[in-house]
């Protein structure tokens, strides 16, 4: 199964949120939707993530897991994921699993469809236009007539 990819906000936070067979998400198969996902190394620690990270004794200078931005976050609720979302600004790239999306940004989703809904309209605006252009080049055009200037012509 191929990797969604990075989900990258508008103030620059980054995390990776993958389901699938072998990943930690619920359920655990190839095709969603998803309850909970699992999100990998964050560029910054996220307070919300916190809760489900992997090895929890990472502030121990023994501790196994390294820091919170080099470690995995198993089962993670897709609520979790649309808050981290909206308090780093909303989503601007990457890819999130079936079930994700649709809690996430439904304002973005709206303004997407509308921007292709303009693009569509643009294009059919300009093709009729073409179309008009077309036509009237075959019309004939009208024929001036002669306007008599004084009474001599007008016999």
């Amino acid at each position: 199964m191929p990797g969604y990819k990075h989900v990258v906000c508008k103030d620059g936070f980054k995390m990776s949120v993958q389901a699938g067979g072998h990943t930690y998400c619920n359920p655990r198969e190839d095709v969603g939707p998803y309850d909970e996902v699992e999100v990998g190394y964050p560029n910054q620690i996220e307070s919300f993530l916190l809760p489900y990270i992997e090895c929890p004794d990472w502030e121990d200078p023994d501790g196994y897991g390294g820091p919170p931005t080099s470690q995995v976050y198993p089962y993670v609720p897709v609520g979790v994921i649309r808050q981290v979302i909206e308090k780093h600004g909303g989503m601007v790239e990457g890819d999130l699993p079936l079930g994700v999306e649709r809690v996430c940004d439904p304002v973005l989703e709206v303004r997407e469809e509308l921007a292709k809904l303009k693009a569509e309209l643009q294009a059919q605006e300009a093709l009729l236009r073409e179309t008009l252009d077309a036509i009237l080049r075959r019309m004939p055009q009208p024929t001036r007539r002669h306007t008599p200037v004084n009474k001599e012509e007008v016999r």
